[in-house]
Formats: C-alpha cells, structure tokens, sequence
C-alpha cells in the first residue's frame, strides 16, 4: 500500500444532509467520443479548439477535470479516465494539466471507457492520490448482445491500481470526494427505466453472477453558490431524471443549474427520448453539455428542445462558473 500524508483530509463517508455551497466551479474535458475546433460556444462554455498547441484527440471514453473553489481554497479532482491513457495524457498536456495536480480522483463506475487510462495516469504520478469509487466498480462484467454474441468479460483490477498509487476509498453511500463535492452513492433504477440500453447486462459479485443494476454508476455534484447544482456524470446509467431527482433530494438542494457528462440515452427508441426531456424541461436546467454515450438522435433532440441551453460536449470544452 503507498504511503499517504497523515495530514491530508479523508472524504467522510457521512451522509450529506444538505450541500454547502462553493464559490467557483471549472470544468474542464479532457477526453469524450467529439472533436469539433470549428464548434461555436456560448459563455461559460468555451473551447481550445484551433488554439490549441498540438490537435486534441476523442475516442469512445469520458475524462473530466472539476476545480473547486471554496472557502478561498481550490481542490482538482478528475472524474473518470477515459479509454485508454494515451488521450487523456495527450490532451492534458496540450491543455496545461499534468496528473500531478490532480487532488483526488473520483470514478464514477466500472466500465472500461470510464477506467481504461487510470493506471496509466497514476503511473505518471509521484505521489500517492485518494480514488473514491463504489465496491461494484472491480467487480467483473459482461454483456449479452442482441444477436448472441457476448462482449467481456471486463473489470478493473484493483491491485494494479493500488500497485500504481491509489488510494482505494469505497463508498456505497453519498461521500464528500473533497470539500464541496460530493459523491451521490447508489442510485436505484426506477420501476420503469429512461433506456436500460440494448443487450442482457452481467455483473460477478462474490463468484455469483447477476442482472447488473450499475448500483456503482455515481455522478459528482457541487451546489454553486446563487446558482443550484452542477452536477456531472459518467452515464447515467439509472437515467438522468432519476439521477437528478436523487441528487436533490441527498443535497437538500432543489434547483439544478447545470448537466454535463453522459445522459445514456444511446440507441433509445424516440419515445424514450422525448420522455426523458419531456420531464427534463421541468427540471430545466440553465445549462446541458452532453456527450459520451448520449447518443446522436439524444443530442441532436436536446439542442433542438433546449436551443439557448444545450451544448455539446468535446474534449478540450471548458465550462467556467463562478
């Protein structure tokens, strides 16, 4: 196991009763499945794009860096790591970063287009760093595909990853990555889910294979102060009103301001997708940047349902709020 600095504080597994507000968050996408430098944005998004040092790259995997002002402080956690470590170590450096300033990393599930570059950009470290992620994410999965054909199995191997430098936290239950962020914990699926996604979905827990429910899958939120909830997702694979709805009621706080990351309505039928927004429009949020695995007809319904809210999200997209 790596040593660790005695001094620095632990995410507290203590229920969060209410969320207490930060002052500042930055966002910053490192890696999703996009690239556009011709893509136009609108405040408080904006793009590398042409300006960038060297082209970005994208490929089919999600990589988040989230700045967190609080309190006169700023804590970098990284949500997710992509496919594989090649983008996100490119890109990273291309936009400024480096894996050393990265204060905590938070995993949002077990899926290898989320995990894919971890050991990679923990093996580029010099220190140890605290991983807070839910017990489900090692355990291994497959799929059974429509036509028969099985992908997996995959997993996570958790020695590796310790081996690299992590510090394993795990967490079935809301959890506080760092000051101002929070973990949701396990969001259960609704009686009837948004798209459960195509094929027959496996997961091995304790030698006994199962229906996987992604009880794993989390979102990082933040409550913006004057503003509501940012909050940013791997996939949402409970769906992303189910999701939202849980985050409010474990943050105390009602208005959700904005949503990035993954809205897994990929591959949905049209009806699916119109009821998704349907109730996303009465939640409302100010702000939509969706990617990854959203899927193209999701997308493109989006930004014509919320024309002055939605955007899409490409690696080398930055979201500044304050």
């Amino acid at each position: 196991m790596p040593k660790t600095d005695s001094k620095a504080p632990k995410p507290s597994p203590a229920p969060v009763r209410k969320l207490a507000p930060v002052s500042g968050v930055k966002v910053t996408i490192l890696v999703d499945n996009y690239i556009d430098v011709f893509l136009r944005a609108k405040w408080p998004v904006s793009r590398v794009g042409m300006k960038a040092s060297k082209p970005l790259q994208a490929e089919h995997g999600l990589s988040v860096l989230v700045e967190v002002s609080r309190a006169g402080q700023k804590k970098t956690v990284l949500l997710d790591t992509g496919y594989s470590p090649g983008p996100l170590l490119h890109n990273m450096a291309v936009l400024g970063y480096n894996p050393q300033q990265i204060d905590r990393i938070f995993l949002s599930h077990g899926h290898p287009d989320h995990y894919g570059g971890l050991v990679g950009l923990l093996e580029q470290r010099k220190s140890p760093v605290y991983l807070v992620t839910h017990p489900d994410a090692f355990c291994p999965r497959y799929v059974v595909l429509p036509d028969g054909d099985v992908s997996g199995p995959f997993f996570l191997d958790r020695s590796a990853v310790e081996k690299a430098g992590a510090v394993v936290l795990l967490s079935r239950n809301e959890t506080m990555v760092c000051p101002g962020a929070m973990a949701t914990g396990e969001i259960k699926q609704a009686a009837s889910p948004e798209w459960p996604g195509a094929g027959s979905r496996k997961i091995i827990k304790e030698g006994v294979t199962r229906d996987d429910e992604f009880l794993d899958d989390q979102a990082l939120v933040m409550n913006l102060e004057g503003k509501g909830l940012v909050v940013i997702g791997g996939c949402m694979h409970a769906g992303i009103i189910n999701t939202l709805n849980h985050i409010r009621e474990v943050a105390g706080v009602d208005r959700v301001y904005a949503v990035i990351g993954g809205f897994h309505l990929t591959g949905a039928p049209d009806e699916n997708i119109g009821e998704a927004l349907k109730n996303l429009k009465k939640i409302n949020p100010a702000l939509l940047v969706g990617g990854h695995c959203t899927g193209f007809a999701a997308l493109t319904e989006m930004a014509r349902v919320f024309p002055d809210q939605f955007q899409l999200s490409c690696s080398g997209t930055i979201i500044d709020m304050m």
